[in-house]
């Protein structure tokens, strides 16, 4: 056992604890036996040996009990002293982690009127409501503890974000939902390449969150509370920062693009991904010899949803994040968002709280058939079940989104349809040679 800084030993002669007791540093390996000091015969509880004399067995037993008894004091004042610490950074981090503010607007509406109807009801007859029973009260507003980001990520080329999700977490239910957004999807952009990737660039190419949270709006039906978007720098930093993540790779991967200085080979199977092969996972598609997958770039999406939920599953794993402050860091370097610190650390901390069941991936509902419009491939969402998709997993208000909160332009190539009753000209659109 160790007191006050000296160094272990084994247990003591009669001879070094008279040494040890004129010193004052009493240690011991032995529990010593407590007795009671005070008692009628004692003097104010105190035990002493004449000066010059050797202490006698019973002054020796009081010294050492008295030193247990300050060295447990003195243990207790540090315990204190450490849990005073520690609330006193729990409090820190608590004042210091803030929820995002959320829009209370409600859903949009869309003008002027609408090509697409909302479902028919039901023929059947509907029972009148008993007069005897207590009207049920129609809940308004937005839900309690629900957040909307939409996420994007985008590589060193340019402003198009290739990857796109919208996310709501409900702490309230303990629920994370995260719905995929193929990026070739059609929206009524005034500019001419109307893609759902082109919305943060825009038409001049200038990064603009205000800008892809507003067309985002327009295809969800409410508005967006937050938005981020993500460099491929941070995506390969953030695998390395954390020790690189175990993934079952679904296929091999074969892909080479030298006017990309990309080059892809990647065994399938179980294995540890650094940052570097997790992106070319997460960023394969076709291969050299052109097989990939079958559903193109859908397939690309369920990996990395599966990926993501593999990363998800291992930090709810171990429950917590490794290395967070590196984390961090790589995230303000390489991430464009509207979300203060703050922010960032409540969603930090409220993921943590998640179940890994209630991590759940969907992805948009779309037409593959899709349209070749100017030379550009578009594919346009399948506007009923994508409401119905909104409604289940994303909407953060009670009242449910219809046709008539959207803005959602669809083709098949050779006519252009829009839920608000109005198109834009075919010329507006962007064609190549």
């Amino acid at each position: 056992m160790k007191l006050f800084g000296g160094k272990s030993h084994k247990k003591h002669s009669e001879d070094q604890i008279v040494s040890q007791y004129t010193t004052n540093s009493v240690e011991l390996d032995e529990p010593t036996v407590r007795f009671d000091i005070s008692g009628a015969d004692s003097t104010a509880g105190e035990q002493t040996a004449s000066a010059g004399s050797l202490p006698t067995e019973t002054d020796t037993d009081s010294f050492v009990a008295v030193k247990q008894k300050k060295k447990r004091r003195t243990l207790l004042i540090v315990l204190c002293c450490a849990f005073a610490l520690i609330l006193g950074a729990v409090a820190a981090i608590w004042a210091w982690i803030d929820d995002p503010d959320v829009n209370q607007e409600g859903l949009l509406t869309q003008t002027p009127g609408l090509v697409y109807d909302s479902p028919e009801p039901s023929e059947e007859p509907v029972a009148e409501p008993d007069p005897t029973e207590e009207p049920v009260e129609e809940k308004t507003g937005r839900k309690p503890g629900t957040y909307t980001v939409l996420c994007m990520a985008k590589d060193d080329a340019g402003l198009n974000t290739d990857t796109m999700m919208m996310v709501k977490l409900d702490t309230e239910e303990g629920t994370l939902d995260i719905v995929s957004i193929p990026r070739d999807i059609l929206v009524d952009v005034p500019w001419g390449t109307k893609k759902i990737n082109t919305m943060y660039g825009g038409a001049e190419g200038v990064p603009n969150l205000d800008r892809a949270k507003e067309y985002m709006a327009d295809v969800l039906g409410f508005p967006v509370d937050n938005a981020i978007v993500v460099d491929i720098r941070a995506f390969i930093q953030l695998v390395d920062a954390v020790g690189g993540i175990y993934y079952d790779v679904p296929r091999p991967m074969d892909y080479d693009d030298p006017s990309q200085n990309l080059s892809i080979h990647i065994p399938a199977g179980p294995q540890l991904l650094n940052g570097q092969n997790a992106l070319h996972v997460v960023r394969f598609r076709v291969g050299n010899n052109g097989t990939g997958y079958a559903n193109g770039d859908l397939g690309r999406i369920e990996t990395q949803q599966d990926f993501l939920m593999t990363v998800a599953n291992q930090m709810l794993t171990l429950g917590n994040i490794p290395n967070l402050p590196t984390l961090y860091q790589i995230v303000r370097d390489n991430v464009n968002t509207d979300l203060t610190d703050n922010n960032l650390a409540f969603f930090a901390q409220e993921f943590l709280k998640l179940d890994k069941e209630n991590v759940r991936f969907h992805t948009a509902p779309v037409d593959m058939g899709g349209a070749i419009i100017g030379g550009i491939a578009y594919i346009s969402l399948i506007v009923d079940e994508w409401i119905e998709m909104v409604n289940a997993y994303l909407n953060p208000f009670y009242e449910e989104v219809t046709t008539a909160n959207v803005s959602i332009l669809t083709s098949d190539g050779t006519t252009l349809s829009s839920t608000t009753g109005v198109v834009p000209s075919w010329d507006s659109f962007t064609r190549l040679g």
